[in-house]
C-alpha cells in the first residue's frame, strides 16, 4: 500500500512536470509559427501593394501625356519630331518609363519608343497585344484620370503597360472616342527593378519565374502574373523573413535554462513529497497496527479481534461450521 500511494503521487508530479515543459515549449514554438505566418502574409500584401504602385505610376504617365491637346494634333499630322522632343526625349532623359508609343483606332503603332533601344516597340506591341489594348480600353471614359493596366510578356520578365486615349479636351471635348489614339505607356519589371522594390519591404530576393510554380518549397512565397489576355506568364517568387526564428534564438535560451531549474526543483519537490508520503503511511500503518495489537504480547487486542470476527471471511466460515469462537471468563485475569 505505501509503495501504490508514493507511486501515485511520484507519478503526479513527474506528469505534472511534463505536461508544463511540453505546454510552454509548444506555446513558444506555435507563437514563432504564427508570427512566421503573419509576416509571409504581410510580405505578400506589400508585394502585391507595390506591384500595384507600379501599375499606378504606369498609369499616372499615361494620363499625363494622353490628356494633352497639342499631342492629339501633332498625332493628327503625323508630326514625329513633336512627339519625339516633347515626350520621347524627355522619357529617355528621365526613365520615368521603358515604353512609350501612339497607337492608332485600327491598331497602327505610329509613334513609339523603347528606352535603351532593347526591342522594337513593334516587337512588344504585336498585334495580339494591340488587340488586348483593344479590349481593355472598351467603355474606357474620355477623362483625365481614365487610364487603365494590364501586364505583358516582354521577353523573360512581365511588362506593366497603361493606356489611354490622347483627348482634346480644350479645343474639341464632345469627339467620339473612337476617333481618339491609344497612347501607351510601359514598366518593365525586371529583377532588378523588382530587387528595389523588394528591399523597400525587406524582402532580399524578389524575382520574376516563370514555370510552375508548385516546384517552390513551402518556404518560398509565389505570386502569381496574370497578362492582358487572362493567362499566367510566370510569378513573383520570394522568401519571407521568419521573425519566428529570430523569437526563438533569443527566447528559447533563457526558456530552456528556466525549464532546466523548474525540472530540477520539481524533482527535487517530489522526491521530497514521496518521502513524506511513505513516513506519512508508515507511521499511519504503525498507529492502526498499535491499535488493534496488545503492546506485550503482539496479539490482537479486543478491538482487532472483534474486527477479525465481524469480517466477512470469519462471519462465513462460522456459518459453515467451519469456525468455533469460544469465550472463557477467567476471573481475577487482570492480575496476571
Amino acid at each position: 500500500m505505501t509503495n501504490s500511494i508514493s507511486g501515485r503521487i511520484t507519478l503526479n508530479l513527474v506528469a505534472g512536470i511534463v505536461i508544463t515543459v511540453v505546454t510552454v515549449i509548444a506555446a513558444i514554438f506555435w507563437m514563432a509559427a504564427r508570427q512566421d505566418e503573419q509576416a509571409r502574409a504581410s510580405t505578400e500584401t506589400m508585394v502585391i501593394g507595390g506591384v500595384d504602385a507600379v501599375a499606378r505610376r504606369a498609369e499616372a504617365l499615361a494620363n499625363d501625356y494622353g490628356w494633352w491637346d497639342d499631342a492629339y494634333f501633332a498625332y493628327v499630322r503625323r508630326d514625329e519630331d513633336w512627339f519625339y522632343t516633347n515626350v520621347g526625349a524627355s522619357v529617355s532623359e528621365t526613365r520615368v518609363a521603358d515604353l512609350f508609343a501612339v497607337v492608332s483606332p485600327d491598331g497602327e503603332v505610329v509613334f513609339g519608343w523603347v528606352i535603351d533601344d532593347k526591342s522594337l516597340p513593334t516587337e512588344i506591341l504585336t498585334p495580339d497585344v494591340i488587340e488586348g489594348i483593344r479590349n481593355l480600353a472598351e467603355g474606357m471614359p474620355v477623362e483625365s484620370l481614365a487610364a487603365r493596366s494590364a501586364f505583358v510578356r516582354f521577353g523573360s520578365t512581365p511588362m506593366v503597360i497603361a493606356v489611354s486615349r490622347i483627348t482634346p479636351f480644350t479645343t474639341n471635348p464632345d469627339i467620339d472616342p473612337a476617333e481618339l489614339p491609344f497612347f501607351v505607356a510601359g514598366l518593365e519589371l525586371n529583377n532588378d527593378r523588382l530587387s528595389e522594390l523588394g528591399k523597400t519591404f525587406l524582402i532580399d530576393d524578389l524575382r520574376f519565374e516563370t514555370g510552375d510554380a508548385r516546384r517552390h518549397s513551402s518556404a518560398t512565397s509565389t505570386l502569381p502574373v496574370v497578362d492582358i489576355f487572362g493567362e499566367t506568364i510566370g510569378q513573383y517568387t520570394w522568401t519571407p523573413p521568419k521573425p519566428g526564428d529570430a523569437v526563438l534564438r533569443s527566447v528559447l535560451p533563457p526558456i530552456a535554462v528556466a525549464l532546466v531549474l523548474f525540472c530540477v526543483v520539481a524533482v527535487v519537490t517530489a522526491l521530497r513529497t514521496r518521502r513524506i508520503a511513505i513516513a506519512l503511511t508508515e507511521s499511519e500503518k504503525e498507529a492502526v497496527t498499535a491499535a488493534r495489537t496488545d503492546g506485550m504480547t503482539g496479539l490482537k487486542n479486543r478491538t482487532g479481534f472483534n474486527e477479525l470476527l465481524q469480517s466477512p471471511e470469519y462471519q462465513a466460515a462460522c456459518r459453515a461450521g467451519h469456525l468455533a469462537v469460544i469465550y472463557l471468563d477467567i476471573n481475577g485475569f487482570k492480575a496476571v
